[in-house]
């Protein structure tokens, strides 16, 4: 199963998608939508706002696939 690296930083911080939203100023629908798989595109500036607050590599998050669950 896959599991998005954005979902992993949520588990591993211990905080709520709501919360998420707030710091990134995405909406927790959007957010929901990309853990979730839900969506394939997401906008340049959604993803740098998600890279600034969780410091994930943009690389994953535009390409969460190739870097799931990678060690």
């Amino acid at each position: 199963m896959k599991i998005h690296p954005l979902k992993i930083y949520i588990l591993q911080n211990g905080i709520k998608q709501k919360e998420l939203a707030k710091l990134s100023g995405i909406s927790e629908i959007t957010i929901h939508r990309i853990v979730n798989y839900k969506t394939t595109k997401s906008f340049k500036t959604t993803i740098q706002r998600l890279h600034n607050v969780t410091g994930i590599p943009i690389i994953d998050l535009l390409y969460p696939e190739e870097s799931c669950n990678k060690k």
